[in-house]
């Protein structure tokens, strides 16, 4: 009988010990970010203009809806010796502050120099946040980052400067693919599950009709849902956009009683497809081009 393999057993079990005995608190080296992002769309303009120069992190996780979202402590950590993390601001992102709270790092709003709407919420005017779907608004936001960077870390500024010429142009180029894509379109009235869509359809000349949702994450009522039934039949609506961050389900017997197709559009990005802030432009566009 053959003892080879108990004798390797016995190896390995030696081994094992001796490495626990000899690393007892050996621990995985935790991630830390020199600057921070709160949603993917700005973590990638970011990236586009820090280049290899800097470790940037996000803090929304891809798929993440951002109205319900609450950083856990393991995602604080990272960002413990973080300069700065771009945030929208108007409310949309406060899940932030822990961490703002927790680590070193300064909260700076990239809205600055872009007009800002304003729209009515439970009865009070209030600022619409998601002023980053459009080109015209990322280049804004994107020479913004570059000049908070350049005065951070002005060992880099050239870099930085060199990043944002190219990102400026790659933008141009989007901005001029969705136009073309909805040059022709035959219906420019939409309905969206929620309204994030505002800046988009003012960019693009597009007319929404109405949201689904009266605000974010909160239910229409009867009256609301009777309402906007009455636009969807004046306006010769046949469509509604849901997101991939929410529920299609609460929307399902809405769309089955005004017979209306279901498609999708995205605020935040990330995922396969939509992998940069550029690619969920163009999907955003190439989905509102099936709009019947």
């Amino acid at each position: 009988m053959k003892k080879y393999p108990i004798f390797i057993a016995v190896i390995l079990t030696v081994s094992i010990f001796s490495f626990i005995l000899l690393f007892p608190n050996k621990k995985v080296a935790q991630t830390q970010y020199d600057v921070g992002a709160t949603i993917f769309p700005i973590y990638d303009i970011t990236k586009n203009i820090a280049g290899d120069a800097l470790n940037v992190g996000l803090v929304l996780p891809l798929g993440a809806s951002p109205h319900t979202f609450e950083p856990s402590p393991s995602l604080v950590k990272n960002f413990t010796n973080t300069k700065v993390i771009y945030a929208v601001g108007a409310g949309f992102d406060d899940w932030i502050d822990p961490i703002i709270n927790s680590s070193k790092a300064e909260k700076q709003y990239v809205s600055s120099g872009i007009g800002l709407r304003t729209m009515e919420e439970d009865g009070e005017t209030v600022i619409d946040p998601h002023y980053w779907l459009t080109v015209a608004n990322a280049k804004i936001i994107a020479t913004s980052i570059t000049n908070n960077l350049s005065r951070r870390y002005p060992a880099y500024k050239l870099t930085f400067e060199n990043n944002l010429d190219k990102y400026l142009s790659e933008l141009d180029t989007a901005d001029n693919l969705v136009r073309e894509k909805l040059l022709n379109l035959q219906n420019k009235n939409l309905i969206t599950l929620h309204d994030a869509y505002y800046y988009f359809a003012d960019e693009y000349s597009l007319n929404i009709v109405g949201t689904f949702e009266p605000t974010a994450g909160r239910e229409p009522t009867a009256q609301y849902l009777i309402e906007l039934t009455q636009g969807i039949q004046r306006a010769g609506v046949n469509t509604i956009y849901s997101e991939p961050q929410l529920s299609v389900t609460q929307i399902t017997a809405f769309t089955k009683d005004n017979n209306l197709a279901i498609l999708e559009l995205d605020p935040i990005g990330g995922t396969e497809g939509r992998n940069s802030f550029i690619d969920l432009i163009l999907y955003n566009a190439s989905q509102i081009k099936k709009n019947k």
